[in-house]
């Protein structure tokens, strides 16, 4: 082997300002042009990484869900069906048969108790409030606030459910289950199609989101995926109605104007808007939203049995206004059929405040009460009328337990 020399074309200088200048440049656009295919494929990457998971989820909707209008009406429309149902014919319901529904509560109003009352009427099919009918239906109910003994002690026993094998009830207290991940999707579906689940009961939104890792007080987006993930589990586990509970702000609302705290996408959703309010020691129940209605109602609640009935409609300030007549029903119902006309005026008298102590304003408070339907009459002596309450509670009845007179479980 033998070397080529090459002429020296001298010794080694330094490169020029303007020269340095120009090679920094260079090595600066190679140094980019690297960076930027880096990112193009992290960006590419990201994409089909997208698309291959939203093609592993993607589920073809139900073709009975589409079509031309012409096919559409070519099928039979049904009536509208309700799971709690209008009083009256010709009314609208509470609650539709397929429907999201928020329950709406001020704090330390008994949110928990009205949904129970709600679950258990729904599986016993008794009347709701002791005035609506309902569907009886399978109800799973999700406490994720309260512990399974509390729920029982405090909630479910005083209320003796009879349906006890159509109600599933889930302590998820200290375990978080993540809807919005796949794993629990998957488990939320089973555990509905396990026990049958048609009406989906959850108290409340609020520990549901944050195991999500939603922030429902602010972020519109991620509470609009957190219900439709609801509504796709719904689907998939052939799940009717969901009921989920929810509290207003803190601050006080004007009355007419409540909403769920937090984002505007809860009351977006919700099918069902049940407000539910407490002025004093009196608590109000409203409901507003597609095909359902029910005026401003207070609701009798009942200590011993934790069940509610429904009273007067009307605002806050009629309802509670209404203390002359509220009055006199709770003397006749303390005292059945022992007053007539003329004694339960003295008697009322006696408990009436200042200012309703009037023979005539105490005679219209008597009047009103049975027009009002709050109490009845019937033939006592010669043409005099005795007074007592529309349920028969029997001897030491009050107020506050004849609401759920009819319905006690017996031991």
């Amino acid at each position: 082997m033998s070397l080529h020399l090459v002429d020296d074309d001298g010794p080694f200088r330094d490169l020029t300002p303007e020269e340095m200048e120009e090679s920094e440049q260079d090595e600066l656009r190679e140094i980019i042009r690297k960076e930027k295919l880096k990112l193009r494929a992290q960006a590419q990457a990201r994409r089909e990484v997208a698309e291959e998971l939203a093609a592993a989820d993607f589920r073809e909707p139900d073709p009975d869900t589409y079509g031309t209008l012409a096919e559409i009406n070519q099928k039979d429309l049904p009536p509208v069906e309700y799971l709690v149902g209008p009083a009256e014919e010709g009314q609208k319901g509470l609650l539709g048969a397929k429907q999201n529904a928020v329950l709406i509560a001020q704090f330390k109003t008994g949110k928990t108790a009205l949904a129970m009352d709600l679950a258990r009427c729904l599986v016993d099919g008794e009347p709701f409030l002791d005035r609506f009918p309902v569907v009886r239906s399978r109800v799973g109910f999700w406490s994720l606030e309260v512990e399974l003994d509390e729920l029982r002690r405090e909630f479910m026993n005083p209320l003796g459910i009879d349906g006890e094998g159509r109600m599933a009830v889930w302590d998820g207290v200290g375990q978080p289950v993540n809807i919005l991940s796949e794993p629990g999707k998957a488990w939320t579906i089973r555990w509905l199609k396990q026990y049958k689940v048609k009406v989906w009961m959850i108290d409340s939104l609020a520990v549901l989101a944050v195991w999500a890792g939603v922030n429902i007080d602010k972020d519109n987006d991620q509470t609009r995926r957190l219900f439709a993930a609801i509504d796709e589990i719904k689907r998939q586990a052939r799940v009717k109605v969901s009921f989920i509970l929810a509290h207003t702000p803190r601050s006080e609302m004007e009355e007419g104007k409540e909403r769920a705290r937090g984002a505007s996408a809860i009351d977006e959703h919700a099918g069902a808007r049940w407000i539910y309010t407490m002025e004093g020691e009196i608590r109000f129940l409203r409901i507003n939203g597609r095909g359902v209605k029910l005026d401003q109602t207070s609701l009798m609640w009942d200590e011993e049995t934790h069940r509610s009935m429904a009273g007067m409609a009307g605002s806050r300030g009629e309802v509670t206004g209404a203390e002359g007549v509220e009055t006199i029903r709770a003397i006749v119902y303390k005292n059945p059929w022992q007053f007539n006309t003329k004694a339960l005026l003295r008697e009322a008298v006696g408990a009436l405040p200042a200012g309703m102590k009037n023979q005539n304003v105490v005679s219209t408070l008597v009047k009103e009460a049975v027009l009002l339907g709050f109490i009845k009459t019937k033939p006592g002596k010669g043409k005099e009328l005795l007074y007592g309450p529309l349920v028969e509670a029997g001897e030491g009845a009050t107020i506050r337990n004849v609401a759920a007179g009819r319905r006690r479980r017996k031991p």
